[in-house]
């Protein structure tokens, strides 16, 4: 295949083969991915993509390679990035690149702007960047989510993010539950009590149904109130199953903790 790719001339032919050599990422493919990295823009934008899963792999060891994927993407227009490209020049970059990102944060398409913020997610001192420009922009909510999952995972994140535009409801619930996810039991509870509404709560406290919970022997306590919380928010939202779930975990946690106890009881 590496060989094919390496004849090839036509760039249709050459795409196909860009795609597949990405299950197969290995040292060996660097050297055609980087003939095709200096193509026309729409086999370059494939390559890049190719690239971005060859450094991911630890593919690309030698400078030299390195300087010439970079040079290559810096050669795509600001207008037609990808996350790939944007990616590969977050990684590969110079301060020159990393202002460039930051430019991007103001491109008029949508879509750059959210390559851009999921590039710079990836610098822990780019948080502060990505949240002064999330403030106003929907596009980058999920990028700026993923630098506070990175760099800043706590409860003040959690609220720093529920207070962000982001482009759509099932957005919003989806990126909020993979942060809240993540957080310890303890903040996850001190959260929920101060939720808007049980639909934010529930958001919070459903990761606590997960089995990994229970292992940490410290936060059982927690555990315990939160699920109680869960159960509550679950009968305010008239979702009577889902309140039930909550409880029945309940007696694995806490023998004794059950619906006649109260969620701020310990």
């Amino acid at each position: 295949m590496l060989a094919a790719l390496a004849r090839e001339t036509d760039p249709v032919a050459a795409d196909a083969l860009l795609l597949a050599v990405t299950r197969w990422a290995s040292p060996a493919a660097v050297a055609p991915t980087l003939k095709w990295l200096k193509t026309p823009p729409a086999t370059r934008l494939r390559a890049a993509s190719t690239a971005w899963t060859l450094y991911r792999a630890d593919a690309i060891t030698e400078p030299a390679d390195r300087e010439a994927v970079l040079l290559a993407v810096r050669e795509v227009p600001d207008d037609s990035v990808s996350a790939p490209v944007c990616r590969l020049l977050a990684a590969l970059g110079e301060p020159a690149d990393i202002e460039r990102l930051r430019g991007l944060l103001a491109s008029p398409t949508p879509a750059v702007r959210g390559f851009a913020a999921d590039a710079l997610a990836t610098r822990a001192d780019e948080v502060d960047t990505l949240l002064v420009a999330a403030t106003s922009d929907a596009a980058i909510f999920e990028g700026t989510a993923r630098a506070l999952r990175t760099h800043r995972l706590d409860a003040r994140g959690y609220d720093i993010l529920t207070r962000l535009p982001s482009p759509s409801p099932a957005v919003r619930s989806r990126v909020l539950g993979e942060y809240a996810a993540l957080l310890s039991t303890d903040d996850i509870v001190r959260l929920a009590r101060l939720a808007a509404d049980p639909s934010e709560a529930v958001g919070l406290l459903r990761p606590l149904l997960s089995a990994d919970r229970a292992d940490d022997a410290s936060q059982r306590g927690q555990l315990a109130t939160g699920l109680l919380l869960l159960a509550q928010a679950n009968v305010s939202l008239n979702n009577p199953n889902d309140a039930l779930r909550a409880l029945t975990v309940l007696p694995r946690i806490a023998p004794g903790r059950g619906p006649g106890h109260g969620a701020g009881d310990e």
